[in-house]
């Protein structure tokens, strides 16, 4: 998880915000528990995490280790 945290810091509070926003009157989530809920932000967080960590993070860390290895 070390690799991934500071994605999940960046994502962590506009997931929370989409969720909260979507269900805050919406009746469409009213069947969905809390610990649904709950599932529904730590996969989603994690998936953009990753998504971040894979296509941005790692790219710009290969790119400034080739340029320190010149």
């Amino acid at each position: 998880m070390g690799r991934l945290s500071y994605p999940v810091y960046l994502v962590h509070f506009p997931v929370q915000l989409i969720i909260v926003l979507l269900v805050g009157d919406s009746t469409k989530f009213h069947d969905l528990s809390p610990a649904g809920l709950l599932a529904i932000y730590v996969t989603l967080t994690a998936f953009l995490a990753y998504l971040i960590f894979r296509y941005k993070e790692q790219p710009i860390q290969a790119l400034a280790k080739r340029q320190n290895d010149l």
